[in-house]
């Protein structure tokens, strides 16, 4: 499964649209990139669940296939201006993302990251997008969050490499093992 390129207009058109959404709500609520990251992965693990089900290890199969994808697109677009406000300080402050005692996400990351399911759910099933196409979106997204990073210097390409090829990956396998997102959706 290719999950660097999009397969349609729609899943690219998607894509856009959920990257404004970021983009508008990241100048608005002066969310931090640790945020942006979290919404991303726990987007991507959902998708992953959503697709297997039960069958963990199906979920578990594709991690390195996304995280090379998300490798060799964050690599591919490095240079590519994304529309993105330029972060403070401390909005960018990059904690160690495989420190298990990172705070809790604030209400404006668990309404990003509501807005983006539902979004991506709306224009899934308006335009035919399957779950493989809302993972080639949402892996785009993350693409996006890591340039962000390195764009302003918070990030050189070691950093990055180390952040996708291993913390992402024990990230998500966590999330699907145990169904705990970095942020869980309300419950209504």
């Amino acid at each position: 499964m290719d999950f660097a390129n999009f397969a349609s207009d729609h899943e690219h058109a998607t894509y856009l649209m959920l990257k404004q959404v970021c983009i508008n709500h990241l100048a608005l609520h002066h969310m931090r990139w640790l945020d942006l990251y979290r919404v991303a992965v726990s987007e991507i693990g959902g998708l992953l669940l959503q697709l297997w089900g039960t069958q963990q290890q199906g979920a578990l199969v594709w991690i390195p296939e996304i995280a090379a994808a998300l490798h060799r697109r964050v690599h591919a677009r490095a240079g590519t201006d994304l529309g993105f406000p330029h972060l403070t300080p401390d909005q960018l402050g990059i904690p160690a993302l495989d420190n298990p005692a990172l705070d809790a996400p604030d209400d404006a990351s668990v309404a990003l990251f509501v807005a983006l399911g539902e979004l991506l759910r709306d224009a899934g099933q308006e335009h035919a997008i399957l779950i493989d196409g809302g993972l080639r979106i949402t892996t785009a997204l993350l693409a996006d969050v890591f340039i962000v990073a390195m764009q302003q210097d918070s990030m050189d390409d070691d950093t990055v490499d180390r952040l996708i090829l291993d913390i992402l990956g024990s990230q998500l396998a966590s999330y699907i093992r145990t169904g705990a997102p970095f942020i869980a959706r309300p419950r209504s």
